[in-house]
């Protein structure tokens, strides 16, 4: 019986080796929500995914869906998690983004929001060259976004800007300046909210 192949786009959150060389993958994909994915044989040397389907990576992916996870057919990285991790401050914000969705976002859910807001967010940072002090306000509005996709981020007036814009600009960047240690202290609350 032939199974039915879904391609779609994701970003590999987590890793976890399975059996002798097979490994458990957690992606957050675009049109499935956060879903476990099985690699088989993806730790033997000679697996074509192996340079692939790597933690952290944004990728297009080819699934087929089992019973219990989901299951890598095929994977092949994409050139905007390329571009990120070329430049030392823009792949720390990459990463940190990254480790920040694995810990909040929960369940196979279809959030499309979630994914296209927090992947436009990274196209802009790819694109763009940035001041240190415009790479902290990136970085913070992004956390801010995230936060309040996922539900961890109480209503705030005065940084209702951030939330609200729907394509990212330096001017959105540059109004942060002054905003950004309420914001911090609004980020640490939800962290602190999240982790009781």
């Amino acid at each position: 019986m032939a199974h039915q192949i879904y391609h779609t786009e994701g970003f590999i959150l987590e890793k976890r080796d399975f059996k002798e060389a097979d490994s458990l993958l957690f992606i957050l994909t675009k049109d499935f929500g956060l879903i476990p994915v099985l690699a088989l044989g993806l730790r033997r040397l000679p697996s074509k995914l192996r340079y692939q389907a790597v933690l952290f990576n944004h990728t297009n992916l080819s699934l087929v869906k089992g019973r219990e996870w989901w299951r890598l057919v095929a994977a092949e990285e994409t050139d905007l998690s390329r571009t990120l991790k070329r430049k030392t401050k823009k792949k720390a914000i990459y990463l940190r983004s990254l480790i920040l969705l694995r810990q909040f976002f929960h369940g196979e859910e279809d959030d499309q929001l979630v994914f296209n807001d927090f992947k436009r967010g990274l196209i802009f940072l790819a694109q763009e060259n940035l001041s240190e002090s415009a790479y902290q306000n990136f970085e913070c509005i992004l956390v801010l976004r995230v936060l309040k996709l996922l539900g961890y981020l109480k209503d705030e007036p005065s940084l209702r800007q951030f939330l609200l814009f729907s394509e990212w600009s330096h001017e959105i960047i540059q109004a942060m300046t002054d905003k950004q240690q309420p914001a911090i202290s609004l980020i640490n609350s939800s962290f602190a909210a999240a982790s009781v």
